[in-house]
């Protein structure tokens, strides 16, 4: 019964993945594991500033619940990710705020100080 079998298009298969989401547009879009979300908002982030879909309280709060998300799983991460966004990404604000949000987390706290 092969040759009766009709293949699935590339977007079919694309939409049926678990991952699969619609986007502010009604677009295809995918959801991001939350280490991967929350580096995409730190190096994209103006802290207090108004985004394209969110308001700049939106945008932070979701900030901060990323962080706090990843610190329950991958504290050492959060503390990482604000040394590079300081080092490389040259981003003072979201590094600064990262250390002391990272600060409040206990499992964050053994890895501040270093």
């Amino acid at each position: 019964m092969a040759k009766f079998s009709v293949p699935m298009s590339v977007g079919q298969q694309l939409a049926s993945r678990a991952d699969a989401t619609v986007n502010h547009e009604g677009g295809l879009a995918f959801e991001l594991d939350p280490r991967t979300r929350l580096y995409t908002r730190v190096a994209s982030a103006l802290m207090a500033e108004k985004k394209f879909y969110e308001s700049a309280q939106q945008a932070d709060a979701a900030l901060l619940a990323d962080v706090r998300a990843v610190a329950e799983t991958d504290p050492e991460f959060v503390l990482r990710l604000a040394a590079y966004a300081r080092q490389v990404l040259n981003l003072r604000s979201v590094a600064t705020v990262l250390l002391v949000e990272a600060a409040a987390i206990p499992a964050c706290k053994p890895y501040v100080r270093r």
